[in-house]
């Protein structure tokens, strides 16, 4: 198997073709070598290119160096490992080791705990527990994830609700120990000191102590986007959500998220655009002073008329779980006297199944997410998770704005910090 997927890529790679065949003939020796010497973290092949050089990286856990190789930068050797391509076989190691993260919140709660989880399964070569997802926002049924997610199946899982012998057993495992991150307390983290560190651990279970998290500002920059493009390609809403949307919605299309109820309805914006300044605290406000000693903060509706949509877009999808509250009915107004035609969920949910559950529950949110990430332009709402999940899709895909709105997160969280973190 080594062999084949070496000589496979070479084909398209012909300066490395002679360089291919050498190292698959190498890795398939050392793979046997090792397997046979009864190593923990059995080694399977990852072929990856790392800045111009033809690079066959050995993934052995327990041989992992604790520096990159010779021209590689640790977020290239963390991203060979996250590249799913060639890493067929299953280990002992990886069917008796288990990564696994604790659920609640609401549905992107409950997804940022699965990429969380799916991350550090792939790096640390172990199998994904994943926990199941509510039907509405912190309410309702808990349903597999396959309800919103398409299905896992390029890594071993083990499913609560369906496993549950094993699922059961696991949750009760005394031979575990928890991953070092804190949603509230790191930054900065460098993950390959990560993958070094854990990647030997003969705990049988890992555990991510949290049901949620912002992994944008836990890990160092040049990570950024390794991570976004692996959750982007393997944590993955169902197809079936965003065929409708050539037939309900005219393309191209903008889009702003206005979430009220259990948030006070917050833009995520550029602050010092507009000469406003960042308060930091829980809700990380953007204010001004007058000079009467006023303050004002920045709402979505003073936000709104600073935001700049393309002239080439006619139409504003408003995604929102409160539909009937006053302010969205002055958004309408204001999108109207500017020559922008509005649509919600009422506008076009005829083109989805009638059983997708209640307005506010997790597949209409699920829904409108798709549509967020397919928008030509976004405005993203604050603090929501539901927008944190939908800024890395976009940020892997290059959308428009996507590298400014996942800055604002990262910096936003860093504020909220003052200055103490844990690395």
């Amino acid at each position: 198997g080594t062999f084949q997927t070496l000589g496979a890529m070479s084909l398209d790679m012909k300066p490395c073709h002679a360089l291919f065949r050498v190292l698959g003939l190498t890795s398939l020796f050392l793979t046997l070598y090792w397997g046979l010497a009864g190593r923990t973290n059995m080694a399977v092949t990852c072929p990856i290119v790392a800045r111009g050089l033809c690079v066959s990286v050995l993934w052995d856990a327990s041989r992992l160096p604790t520096h990159p190789a010779q021209n590689k930068s640790p977020a290239d050797c963390t991203e060979g490992l996250l590249s799913l391509a060639g890493r067929h076989h299953i280990s002992s190691y990886m069917q008796s080791h288990y990564l696994m993260y604790r659920p609640g919140g609401g549905l992107n709660n409950r997804i940022q705990g699965l990429e969380i989880g799916l991350l550090f399964a792939v790096l640390l070569n172990r199998t994904v527990v994943i926990e199941t997802i509510n039907t509405g926002h912190s309410k309702g049924r808990e349903v597999q994830y396959t309800d919103f997610l398409e299905a896992i199946d390029e890594w071993p899982t083990v499913r609560a609700g369906i496993d549950t012998k094993l699922y059961t057993s696991l949750k009760a495992e005394s031979n575990r120990s928890h991953l070092p991150l804190n949603p509230h307390a790191n930054c900065s983290v460098n993950l390959w000191d990560m993958v070094v560190e854990y990647s030997s651990s003969t705990d049988r279970v890992l555990e991510y102590p949290h049901y949620a998290g912002f992994w944008q500002y836990w890990f160092r920059p040049e990570y950024h986007m390794v991570v976004a493009r692996f959750l982007d390609q393997h944590v993955r809403f169902r197809t079936n959500f965003s065929v409708p949307i050539q037939f309900a919605l005219p393309f191209p299309y903008a889009l702003l998220h206005y979430r009220l109820g259990d948030m006070p309805g917050l833009p995520l914006f550029n602050c010092s655009k507009i000469n406003f300044s960042f308060t930091g605290g829980v809700w990380n406000q953007c204010r001004r002073k007058h000079v009467n000693g006023s303050v004002e903060y920045l709402t979505v509706q003073k936000a709104l008329e600073f935001w700049h949509v393309p002239e080439h877009l006619k139409h504003v999808y408003i995604a929102t779980n409160r539909p009937s509250d006053p302010q969205i009915g002055r958004t309408v107004r204001f999108f109207a006297e500017r020559g922008l035609k509005t649509w919600t969920w009422e506008d076009i949910s005829s083109f989805w199944p009638a059983d997708l559950g209640a307005r506010d529950g997790s597949a209409v949110s699920a829904i409108e997410q798709v549509l967020a990430i397919n928008a030509d332009t976004y405005f993203p709402a604050w603090p929501s998770s539901w927008d944190a999940v939908v800024v890395t899709r976009r940020l892997a895909r290059q959308k428009r704005l996507a590298q400014e709105h996942h800055q604002l997160i990262v910096d936003g969280h860093l504020r909220n910090k003052n200055g103490r973190c844990q690395r």
